[in-house]
């Protein structure tokens, strides 16, 4: 099953930013957003999620999070 994941860079490897996703796809993360301030969102599978850390560029690899909000009528609980 595939995870959404949110990628964060040390800001001294920012130079290297395009290489770094290069690794990062060639390891099975799919890259949907890549910003040049350091932070990738992809997604990857669940069993490949933990050999991301193992890389000195990222500084943290957490799984998105989803936010469910009930509609605006809806009665308070």
């Amino acid at each position: 099953m595939k995870e959404k994941i949110i990628i964060t860079i040390y800001e001294k490897y920012l130079s290297h930013l395009d290489g770094i996703a290069e690794n990062l796809r060639a390891e099975g993360l799919f890259i949907n957003r890549l910003y040049d301030y350091g932070v990738i969102v992809g997604e990857i599978e669940e069993h490949d999620l933990e050999n991301m850390m193992r890389h000195k560029e990222i500084e943290s690899c957490e799984k998105d999070k989803k936010i469910q909000l009930p509609p605006s009528d809806a009665d308070i609980q």
